[in-house]
């Protein structure tokens, strides 16, 4: 979805049956901070400074409005693809977002189950005044594929306009 211009951490959950499950947003965000203070004590002169673009998929996507809202300032845009299918509330969602000090987040969805929770996600950061930006990548199923990818990658461009770190990433994505 960057086309190769951001570093880009992967933080794993624990081992839940054939797939992989947090046990907490601070979970998530413990083993995101650590992976980045690794990332950074290796290769700080090419990390920007700055807050963390948060992205998520699925469970990640479903909490990442809490684990933005417990670290103020820690996080920057937020990324959430195939959010809600767990039961969510969007004016939560928009309040841990806002309480995040996040400015804007993308909601990604592929599935009818994920595109209801949009429909009602985007109505709530109206009413709040919160900048969504959305992604339909078909119905593709509970995936994060190809398809889902490039689609995200070019919605992300706007997400991240007017932000200097990722100047060039346009660019980048452009010419994948």
């Amino acid at each position: 979805a960057t086309a190769g211009f951001a570093w880009v951490l992967c933080p794993q959950g624990v081992a839940l049956r054939s797939a992989y499950a947090w046990s907490s947003p601070d979970a998530i965000a413990t083993v995101a901070f650590e992976a980045r203070n690794v990332l950074r004590s290796r290769y700080g002169s090419y990390v920007a400074p700055g807050p963390l673009l948060y992205g998520g998929f699925s469970q990640g996507a479903s909490l990442a409005s809490s684990v933005v809202a417990a670290h103020p300032g820690d996080f920057g845009p937020v990324v959430m693809v195939e959010a809600g299918h767990t039961p969510l509330s969007a004016s939560g969602v928009v309040f841990g977002l806002k309480k995040g000090r996040v400015d804007r987040a993308l909601l990604s969805c592929s599935t009818g189950g994920c595109s209801a929770f949009s429909s009602e996600l985007v109505l709530a950061s109206k009413r709040s005044s919160f900048e969504l930006l959305t992604n339909d990548a078909g119905r593709r199923g509970h995936v994060f594929d190809g398809v889902v990818i490039k689609s995200l990658g070019e919605t992300m461009i706007n997400l991240v306009a007017g932000d200097p770190r990722y100047d060039g990433f346009a660019k980048a994505i452009s010419s994948r």
